[in-house]
């Protein structure tokens, strides 16, 4: 699974990454906000660990951002932050952020968050995939309900001419 890491904060992507990569992740860092939006789009992650507070387009903005792409809007979204409070993860929940991460990071519940979130990608995924299949096949059967309708006007219609022949 693909891990795409932003911060500002040389020593803490290396070390998210490192970490990240020995548990057999495929990881790729980024070190703002619109060179992670570049990323993301190319790199197609599975989750995306962002920190909160970046120069020139913060955390929610990037989340924002992702949850708006319907192409990058399955991505679960790891909130690094050192914010704590209520009101900060409400204003992350409303910007879409899946899940929250306290700095300083602890390597449990980091590996226990990325587990969790590569699971909601996958379901997502699977979701996504199921119901393009009942899409396709509710146009299927519209069809073939279309043609069927067709198909009765025709043999009614030849019934009729067939009792005004006679």
């Amino acid at each position: 699974m693909k891990i795409l890491i932003i911060d500002d904060d040389n020593t803490t992507r290396l070390f998210l990454r490192k970490d990240l990569q020995l548990e057999g992740y495929e990881v790729m860092a980024a070190k703002n906000g619109e060179e992670a939006l570049e990323k993301a789009n190319k790199f197609q992650p599975s989750v995306i660990i962002c920190d909160w507070m970046m120069p020139i387009m913060d955390g929610l903005e990037v989340c924002r951002q992702v949850k708006s792409d319907p192409i990058l809007s399955s991505i679960t979204f790891i909130m690094l932050t050192s914010r704590e409070s209520v009101a900060h993860k409400v204003e992350g929940i409303d910007a879409g952020s899946d899940e929250f991460l306290c700095k300083p990071v602890d390597l449990d519940e980091l590996h226990a968050r990325v587990r969790s979130g590569v699971k909601q990608y996958e379901l997502k995924r699977l979701m996504r995939i199921s119901n393009q299949k009942l899409s396709e096949a509710l146009e299927q059967l519209r069809q073939t309900q279309t043609h069927l309708l067709q198909s009765e006007k025709m043999s009614s219609l030849g019934q009729m001419v067939a009792g005004v022949a006679h």
